[in-house]
């Protein structure tokens, strides 16, 4: 059904239909709700951060008899944590921000180091797969902060 018909970015007509516009609605209410998720993120970095460092610390060094059976690897669930912690760091990008990220390095091995402490096993590949985490999140940032319709600056 045709609604009516403006004029498109490159001079021509375009017809727009119900679907269309419930489509261009939706779409910018989706942004709309990034926008301020990121704001949200950007704003609060250190909070999330501590509460990642926190959730991390806690199910790293639990003490357990067997590890519970979730879906996929320990390695992707290491990479994810450490993807976690990271993103909100890299998307502010605070001073020494690369400083803080080699701390989260430095930190991954300090808990492989004490896990055999409390019944765990420390193993050097789960570091790896920390610091390619880290390295992740880190990615994921910047191509956010790269991309995004609202630049660091404006978020704080």
């Amino acid at each position: 059904m045709k609604i009516t018909s403006r004029e498109a970015a490159n001079g021509t007509q375009e017809t727009l239909t119900t679907s269309t516009i419930m489509y261009y609605r939706a779409n910018k209410h989706e942004r709309n709700t990034m926008i301020k998720l990121l704001t949200l993120v950007r704003t609060n970095w250190i909070a999330f951060t501590m509460v990642n460092l926190l959730i991390i610390t806690t199910l790293s060094l639990w003490p357990l008899e067997n590890l519970p059976s979730v879906p996929g690897t320990d390695k992707t669930h290491h990479l994810i944590a450490y993807a976690a912690l990271m993103f909100p760091t890299a998307l502010r990008k605070p001073d020494k921000w690369i400083m803080i990220g080699l701390l989260f390095i430095a930190y991954s091995g300090a808990i492989e180091l004490l896990q055999p402490y409390v019944s765990r096993y420390g193993e050097w590949l789960d570091m790896a797969a920390n610091t390619l985490g880290i390295i992740c999140g880190l990615i994921v940032a910047e191509l956010i902060n790269r991309f995004s319709p609202i630049t660091p600056n404006r978020a704080q």
